[in-house]
C-alpha cells in the first residue's frame, strides 16, 4: 500500500522526491510542495487563504479535474483544513 501525500499548503499531490520543498537546513520537507516551500521560507509569505483557494480552483478548472461548481464548493473546505492554513 502506497501513502498519498499531499502538499499542506495547497494540496498538490507529491509524487516524487523532488516535488517536495526543503527546510532551512537543505533537507526535504516532509509537509510542503516545492512551489509552496523552499528554503525553510513560503515562497509567497503574503499569500491569504482566500487567495490560494483561488487558484487551487482554477488550476483543477483548468486541469478538468472538477466542473466549476464542484470544485467552488470542495477546495474552500480542503484549503481550510491544511497545515498552513490551521491558525
Amino acid at each position: 500500500m502506497t501513502t498519498t501525500i499531499h502538499c499542506q499548503s495547497c494540496s498538490r499531490l507529491i509524487k516524487e522526491e523532488s516535488d517536495f520543498g526543503t527546510d532551512s537546513d537543505g533537507k526535504r520537507s516532509s509537509d510542503f510542495c516545492s512551489c509552496c516551500y523552499q528554503n525553510g521560507v513560503f515562497t509567497e509569505p503574503n499569500l491569504t487563504r482566500d487567495e490560494m483557494v483561488a487558484r487551487v480552483v482554477g488550476i483543477v478548472i483548468e486541469n478538468k479535474i472538477m466542473a466549476r461548481e464542484v470544485a467552488q464548493k470542495r477546495i474552500p473546505d480542503i484549503i481550510k483544513n491544511l497545515k498552513r492554513w490551521c491558525v
